[in-house]
């Protein structure tokens, strides 16, 4: 049976019949009939200029699956609807509430505000999980962008979300809250289309060498290069984008096993209270304690103290609060005239070295040295305002330090690149009496850790004599090979 009826259409209908009057030679019937088929056919349309384009459901699907976890672009909200809408978070609700009801998605909306406190939730309920997911991205990315409301709690269930929204300083804050919780590949698709060949060669690498390819910074990988042990530092700033020393403890930890996991530098770094357990696959016992340091100096510029022991595969490092805290009592002293310093850390040495069934003591006490000294040298550098470190300075500054501590040293000048040191007398290693090797090893970290932090591994150390090795005094030769900034 054939229906004939007039009808009248405004121009902005007619306008829209066009392309279908185009594709079906002028036969208004044809194009009137095809229009109605898409407005009641399940399938999704997307229209554009030249007509509309539909996606059976096992497409659409696809479609919707491979933009999971993805954040529309914010003009997409423009071209949704009339920007004045959204100057009012319940009309523009009561707008994609009416537009998914257009479409068929079989989305319904339930929100609930509190505009005195800035916060609001909102529950997205419907058959298909996907399209919810979808709305849930769509109307939250309106809420960061035009009211600055950023996602605070998400909670999934198998046909609905629900999302709490609160004030954030700024649109950007709120973004960042958006992409936590319903952008996860948002920045990995972004890199993706702004450099495809790079990641396509990168993800070739990693899976043709069933990811054993390890991914460093280049400053990190210039250090290998230069047979320094690595600072590590710069991906995790990157990362945390602050300073390493203004990390909280518990964040920095989860930093650097992100970092270290993530570059496959190391295969997995387990967290257990004061314990960091670091798994590895290297066999070189060089490579492991190159590791070993470079973990330790990450810990230490986050201003912690950490005991270290290998064993295979395997690296266990031990948090030691408590000798951080001696460490800053003992520099609080260091610069006092007339203080005690001296006996104060013959004091604290003894007891380190008394430890004997401790794992790693006198490995401990070397790490004692290494850091104090750095410390020792901030706050120098810092009292006397020092911008720039020659040799003539940290001179001055070790032999300071020397007369703090009982030891009898001289300095000997070769060229304006090379100086000589020497140590006589030593009061540390004689505690009880008798040398102690332990205390040695605290006075050889304590000379590292300065070099290191004046001369940032630019410094070459050669061992004339040793009293470890029978020697009548300990004597080193210093060479700086670059030019300080």
């Amino acid at each position: 049976m054939v229906v004939r009826k007039h009808i009248s259409l405004e121009r902005k209908y007619a306008d829209k019949v066009k392309p279908f009057l185009a594709k079906h030679d002028g036969n208004f019937s044809a194009a009137i009939r095809e229009i109605i088929d898409i407005a009641v056919n399940p399938r999704i349309v997307l229209t554009h200029s030249e007509g509309a384009v539909l996606f059976d459901p096992p497409i659409a699907g696809w479609l919707l699956r491979k933009t999971k976890d993805m954040v529309p672009e914010k003009e997409i909200l423009d071209e949704t609807a009339d920007p004045l809408l959204f100057n009012s978070i319940s009309r523009t609700m009561e707008y994609f509430d009416a537009k998914f009801k257009e479409l068929g998605w079989g989305v319904e909306f339930r929100m609930e505000s509190d505009t005195a406190v800035a916060t609001a939730s909102l529950t997205i309920k419907g058959e298909n999980y996907q399209l919810v997911d979808l709305a849930a991205r769509l109307f939250s990315l309106y809420m960061a962008s035009q009211k600055h409301l950023g996602i605070e709690t998400l909670h999934r269930k198998t046909r609905s979300i629900r999302l709490a929204y609160r004030q954030r300083e700024s649109e950007e804050a709120a973004l960042d809250d958006l992409t936590g919780h319903l952008g996860a590949m948002q920045e990995l698709s972004r890199e993706i289309e702004k450099r495809p060949e790079f990641w396509q060669a990168i993800a070739k690498k990693h899976r043709n060498c069933n990811y054993k390819t390890v991914t460093l910074h280049f400053n990190h990988f210039e250090d290998l290069l230069a047979k320094k042990t690595p600072s590590g530092e710069i991906g995790i700033e990157s990362m945390a984008k602050r300073p390493i020393a203004d990390i909280p403890l518990s964040e920095f930890l989860q930093f650097m096993k992100n970092v270290y996991e993530t570059a496959h530098i190391v295969e997995r770094i387990d967290i257990e209270g004061d314990v960091i357990k670091v798994f590895h696959g290297y066999r070189h016992p060089r490579a492991v304690d190159t590791l070993k340091n470079i973990f330790l100096h990450l810990l230490e510029a986050n201003g912690h103290t950490y005991q270290a022991r290998s064993t295979r595969n395997l690296i266990i490092l031990r948090h030691m609060p408590e000798i951080g805290i001696k460490i800053s009592e003992l520099i609080s002293n260091l610069r006092k005239s007339g203080s005690s310093f001296d006996n104060e850390l013959i004091g604290f040495l003894t007891f380190l070295s008394g430890l004997k069934e401790a794992p790693d003591v006198g490995e401990s006490i070397r790490a004692l040295g290494y850091r104090m000294s750095k410390q020792i040298l901030r706050e120098y550098e810092k009292e006397h305002n020092i911008r720039v470190w020659d040799l003539r300075i940290f001179k001055e500054a070790f032999s300071v330090l020397d007369s703090k501590i009982g030891r009898l040293s001289e300095w000997r000048s070769v060229d304006e690149n090379s100086i000589c040191y020497s140590v006589r007398k030593c009061n540390l290693v004689q505690i009880g009496g008798s040398f102690n090797i332990d205390i040695c090893r605290f006075s050889r970290g304590i000379f590292k850790g300065a070099l290191e932090y004046v001369f940032k591994n630019d410094a070459e150390v050669k061992v004339i004599k040793l009293l470890t090795h029978g020697d009548d005094m300990c004597d080193v030769c210093i060479r700086v090979h670059t030019s300080l900034p």
